[in-house]
């Protein structure tokens, strides 16, 4: 019994010379970021990832599409920087990729649940891709919001229509029309496809 035990005790000791040479390497990496920190830009270093950053330089030199991937990384990396869902918004928003748009849609969402209008932009974007089901939600959710935009209620006719529920639409455009008589989505909806309702 005693035999098993005595190479337990040796592996022990030799690890820990190891491990303390390990933590001492570890301890003086950091110690040389902060300094360099220091020296570099006179302060402590923030405590954030710089990838969004990274990413946001690399806009300029590279093309948007391909960028894209990685700004979608970014932004669910750094969530709780608003800017990273912008740029992401921006980029997606110049090369129409629809998908990485309403996931910055979202992304904005989660810093500004009870803003009507990125709700009413969510709800254009999901009806495009043919999500109804969710553009319903979300352009509901927008008027409720605020029922006095008159381009909320031309979102929600444009939902219902997709939706083939089509007196909801004619209901809706005309919402739209009395609070924006100038609205031609809400004119045109209501002169050819919902004609006789």
């Amino acid at each position: 019994m005693s035999q098993i035990n005595q190479p337990t005790q040796q592996r022990r000791s030799r690890s820990t010379p190891l491990f303390v040479v390990g933590n001492s390497v570890l301890a003086l990496l950091l110690c040389g970021g902060v300094g360099f920190s220091i020296y570099a830009s006179g302060r402590l270093p923030g405590v954030r990832f710089g990838y969004t950053d990274n990413h946001r330089r690399l806009l300029d030199t590279g093309r948007r599409g391909e960028l894209i991937p990685k700004l979608r990384t970014a932004a669910s990396i750094d969530f709780d920087d608003a800017s990273a869902q912008l740029q992401l918004l921006s980029t997606a928003n110049a090369a129409n990729d629809l998908d990485s748009k309403a996931e910055a849609l979202r992304g904005l969402l989660n810093h500004t649940p009870d803003d009507a209008e990125l709700h009413g932009e969510l709800a254009g974007v999901l009806l495009t891709t043919g999500a109804l089901d969710k553009a319903l939600v979300h352009s509901r959710y927008a008027i409720k919001l605020d029922p006095s935009v008159a381009w909320l209620h031309t979102t929600y006719g444009a939902v219902m229509l997709a939706m083939g529920r089509n007196r909801e639409a004619a209901v809706s455009y005309r919402k739209a029309l009395r609070l924006n008589p100038k609205s031609e989505p809400a004119k045109r909806a209501l002169a050819y496809p919902l004609r006789n309702f």
